[in-house]
């Protein structure tokens, strides 16, 4: 639950104030279907491991190697959006 509510309050701030207000709602519902989604396929993947190979480790490692990926992501984006002018952060 905390993994599906903690981000959509600020991509839909982000969303209104890029896109006006009368938009701002179709970004708060495609967050919460993919989160949910992600969420779903977790869970399922964990599933699979504990039945199949009795551990939960590769579910952990998985984990692991995908948020070091959106990390690496997140950078990049950040560095991209300097590099062309758009939105600086804060700081």
């Amino acid at each position: 639950m905390v993994c599906t509510l903690l981000p959509r309050p600020f991509l839909a701030w982000h969303s209104d104030l890029k896109n006006g207000a009368e938009r701002g709602e179709g970004s708060r519902s495609y967050s919460t279907i993919v989160h949910q989604f992600g969420s779903a396929i977790a869970a399922s993947s964990a599933g699979w491991s504990r039945d199949t190979l009795l551990s939960y480790v590769p579910a952990f490692i998985a984990a692991g190697i995908f948020s070091g990926l959106a990390v690496l992501l997140i950078i990049l984006f950040k560095f991209l959006d300097m590099r062309a002018g758009g939105l600086r952060p804060q700081g």
